[in-house]
């Protein structure tokens, strides 16, 4: 006894698929991002280029989109380590 939805043109399964296609397609590009910022710290590390510290920094803010979105970001909840004080700078 699964829900159906009779729609006009769409119907609960082709519903489910558009979803389902869309979070696929963001899902990907987030852990290819991830791994691309991981790539570009290390290298940034091993060949001493404060470059891409600083790409690294301009692209942080795009990736921070979910946090701001939910209005976390703006009340600084992200910006402090859990026990109250900043969280160490990795450099």
């Amino acid at each position: 006894m699964y829900p159906v939805w009779e729609g006009v043109g769409v119907h609960s399964a082709m519903f489910v698929a558009i979803i389902a296609a869309f979070h696929v397609v963001a899902s990907h590009l987030t852990v290819g991002a991830a791994w691309f910022n991981v790539y570009i710290e290390r290298r940034a590390v091993r060949e001493q280029r404060p470059e891409l510290y600083e790409y690294l920094k301009r692209s942080a803010a795009g990736c921070s989109c979910s946090p701001m979105c939910s209005g976390r970001w703006r009340r600084g909840h992200l910006a402090v380590h859990h026990g109250g004080q900043p969280a160490a700078s990795p450099r």
